[in-house]
């Protein structure tokens, strides 16, 4: 039978509204949206994910501010736009709780039928309100629909380069980013070879040298430079590494093309593989429903231009992996910190979980007890270089994901 999903718009927690309409919606059905004025836009969002033909959509908005918060002039604006025909099935979740009661006063008499979407354990609760509360008729189904991480940014309004030639997946092999981890963390190169790393980040990521600030004459437009080039470089601003053949051996990386670095293996040996190892791990641990690494985020106010390490979805909630393999003071780790609450408040929702890896030690837990007041992760060397202590993590994230009452 035909139906109209009505839906209470909420800009904190658009998945509501989404997954019930995911769950629910079938061919011929109808929807109905329910906003503030200053949630018009994130309505707009929704409807624009949903994909669905324009002429199913309705939508009631609150334009005036007393229409928002006086409980009988919300009560009669929809009552204004309801159909005594019309099969309401009503999701109370999103919106103000205030709005809430409005609309389920408002639907009452259309003998609708009421729904609450948890997003929490991704399940749709269907409930009776009547004066009997002791014959166990509401009952529970569960959220089969899985976003991906492409779905969740949208809903929130968040421009992505996500596409799907480029799903930006690991690019190296996963025993690269593992020997280099092992090395790195457990103390197993020598103070010359831990140079290497700095002198490539200094010296030729991106073309540029940050010693100077300047792009280095001939570097920038190269795809790939010789490694006997670096080792020893006859432009006098280019950072001489002698020892880079036998620091590629030791670590056991294999350029692709022998004996040239591409740009892109640069890159890798001077971070990339540290946020390639968190995002095996996460693909091998966690088994998320979808994971991406080096992702780019806009919103169109200036300020908003951020790449997200590792992130991934799992059970319709969203986690972000910052990764920096050294933090060398707590002023740089507090920096850190403090812009991935920003990031986690102002722009991916209430809802997404925050972690901070590093091989930074953190002997005495103080920097776990600074993350945590920040409602975000701390995962230091102690954690990540021990198998049974990374388990701990992904014991929790399963917990916070897991799919049933």
């Amino acid at each position: 039978m035909k139906k109209t999903l009505v839906n209470i718009v909420s800009e904190a927690n658009p998945a509501s509204a989404y997954l019930f309409v995911k769950e629910m919606y079938e061919e011929g059905d109808e929807l109905l949206f329910i906003a503030a004025k200053d949630t018009e836009d994130a309505m707009e969002a929704l409807i624009q994910v949903l994909a669905v033909p324009d002429h199913v959509v309705h939508r009631i908005v609150l334009y005036k501010d007393r229409d928002a918060f006086i409980y009988e002039r919300i009560c009669r604006q929809l009552r204004e736009n309801l159909k005594q025909d019309a099969n309401y099935h009503v999701n109370l979740a999103g919106g103000t709780r205030y709005l809430a009661l409005a609309v389920r006063q408002a639907f009452e008499k259309y003998h609708p039928k009421f729904f609450y979407t948890n997003v929490e354990h991704n399940v749709i609760i269907g409930t009776i309100y009547d004066d009997s509360i002791d014959d166990n008729d509401d009952y529970v189904l569960p959220i089969r629909y899985r976003m991906t991480i492409g779905e969740y940014l949208a809903l929130h309004r968040l421009s992505h380069d996500i596409t799907p030639t480029d799903r930006h997946q690991a690019r190296f092999p996963r025993e690269f980013a593992n020997r280099i981890f092992e090395l790195v963390s457990m103390h197993r190169l020598s103070s010359e070879e831990s140079n290497v790393f700095e002198k490539l980040r200094e010296g030729y990521r991106n073309g540029k040298s940050r010693q100077t600030r300047r792009t280095l004459p001939g570097l920038r437009q190269r795809q790939r430079i010789a490694i006997d080039e670096i080792c020893a470089p006859q432009n006098p601003e280019w950072v001489p590494i002698p020892n880079l053949k036998e620091f590629l051996r030791h670590i056991g990386f294999v350029p692709q093309n022998s004996g040239f670095m591409s740009r892109e293996e640069l890159e890798y040996i001077t971070g990339g593989w540290f946020e390639e190892f968190i995002f095996y791990w996460v693909q091998s641990a966690v088994n998320p429903d979808d994971v991406a690494t080096g992702v780019h985020i806009t919103r169109n106010v200036a300020g908003h231009d951020n790449e997200l390490d590792v992130v991934f979805v799992r059970g319709n909630k969203l986690f972000v992996m910052e990764c920096k393999s050294g933090i060398s003071t707590t002023s740089l780790f507090n920096e850190i910190i403090y812009k991935a609450c920003a990031l986690k408040r102002e722009l991916l929702g209430l809802s997404c979980q925050f972690y901070l890896c590093s091989l930074k030690k953190d002997e005495n837990n103080e920097l776990k007890k600074i993350a945590e007041s920040m409602d975000i992760t701390f995962c230091d060397n102690a954690i990540l270089s021990n198998p049974r202590k990374r388990s701990r993590i992904t014991a929790a994230i399963r917990r916070i994901t897991q799919s049933e009452l």
